[in-house]
């Protein structure tokens, strides 16, 4: 999944975070610029298992709705 925070704020990436390692399996974070200025980054999270998988479902509906 990869997550463009529009919401950017201390602590909206450690929100995502959370949610998907409680509930999905999370295996990797990765951050890379945008390109479209200094201090603006996407966020790049990998989770084992697949959208229709229970626990990863749950996971992705625990996410905030505009990243969903």
């Amino acid at each position: 999944m990869v997550a463009f925070l529009k919401d950017d704020h201390p602590g909206a990436c450690w929100r995502c975070e959370r949610i998907l390692r409680a509930r999905g399996n999370l295996s990797r974070i990765e951050s890379r610029p945008t390109g479209d200025g200094i201090g603006r980054y996407f966020f790049d999270f990998d989770c084992g298992g697949a959208h229709h998988d229970a626990r990863v479902g749950d996971a992705l509906s625990g996410l905030p709705p505009h990243l969903r």
